[in-house]
């Protein structure tokens, strides 16, 4: 057995390298067109490798906010638990977005809905893993502070969170809005599709645990803040 076929953590940490940059460009890829199905196959494994990254950028590095922050919250955040909920919560969703998203179309074709719409929702959340970790962390850096989430704790707190808001809400609007509310236009006509469309998110994010930051509670080590 060549040294080359050896198990090692360098190997192993080589074929990450290789795989995390490949998921950002097809988040990337998304983003400009949402209607790729052939990344759909790939949604999984992108989901996974985001989720993972930022575990492990939250682990190496001392604090993922910039330094205007007055608080160090990624020091009290357990990375592993981080990913493993990010995993959980995007799955989940992704669950109950599909069922909820099968009552229409059951009503009107007697079967449940497209797979695919299971896929565009965990490919939409590949793109929020890298985004719900800095909401988790402003949400930590004001409870600190202020003891209020809806404090900010300056100026930059308040204008970068409405940034990071804004940008979750394009996401979900350009992945998971664009291609839902096609997929409900072959069913029920353009005009009634959006609603739909917009209906099956919103009533996601009501019935979703994850959707409430009290789901996050347990990644707080309260012995290092």
């Amino acid at each position: 057995m060549s040294s080359s076929d050896k198990l090692s953590l360098k190997n192993q940490l080589n074929e990450l390298k290789q795989i995390w940059p490949e998921c950002i460009q097809n988040s990337a890829r998304v983003m400009i067109n949402p209607h790729e199905k052939e990344l759909l196959n790939k949604a999984l494994p992108d989901f996974f490798s985001t989720a993972l990254l930022v575990g492990v950028i939250l682990a190496l590095t001392k604090s993922a906010l910039p330094s205007a922050f007055l608080f160090d919250g990624a020091a009290g955040i357990n990375p592993l638990i981080l990913t493993l909920m990010l995993i959980f919560n995007g799955v989940l969703a992704s669950a109950i977005f599909y069922v909820i998203s099968s009552i229409p179309a059951f009503i009107r074709t007697a079967r449940m809905a497209n797979r695919e719409l299971f896929f565009q929702c965990i490919r939409t959340f590949s793109i929020l893993n890298l985004i719900l970790p800095v909401f988790i962390l402003i949400a930590v850096n004001r409870m600190a502070i202020n003891l209020d989430l809806k404090v900010a704790t300056s100026d930059f707190d308040l204008w970068f969170g409405l940034v990071v808001g804004l940008a979750g809400f394009v996401v979900v609007y350009r992945v998971l809005g664009n291609f839902t509310s096609r997929y409900f236009q072959f069913l029920f006509g353009r005009r009634t599709s959006g609603v739909i469309a917009f209906l099956s998110i919103v009533s996601t994010s009501y019935v979703n645990p994850g959707s409430s930051l009290s789901y996050f509670n347990q990644l707080i080590d309260a012995g290092k803040l």
